[in-house]
């Protein structure tokens, strides 16, 4: 956070301490989730625009339906490609 934020010292030892002590867990599920939706992006040929749409636009989903909805709008985007 230091490095890459812009969040005081005292913001950073705040978080640090929430994130160690106060809820670890909330810390593991925001990362797992942020690792899935970077794996599912795949590809830099698609428009991030519609990448978000696809991924939020259902509001929160369990990991596994998020992958199936990324993996139809993978397909969809292929097929909007030209040939």
């Amino acid at each position: 956070m230091r490095e890459l934020g812009v969040a005081s010292d005292v913001e950073v030892e705040s978080e640090t301490l929430r994130y160690s002590v106060d809820s670890p867990a909330q810390a593991l599920a925001y990362k797992t989730g942020h690792l899935r939706i970077v794996e599912l992006s795949l590809s830099d040929r698609f428009s991030m625009k519609r990448f978000h749409e696809a991924a939020l636009g259902s509001g929160p989903l369990p990991l596994a339906v998020l992958g199936r909805q990324i993996e139809l709008f993978i397909r969809e985007e292929l097929r909007r490609e030209p040939t």
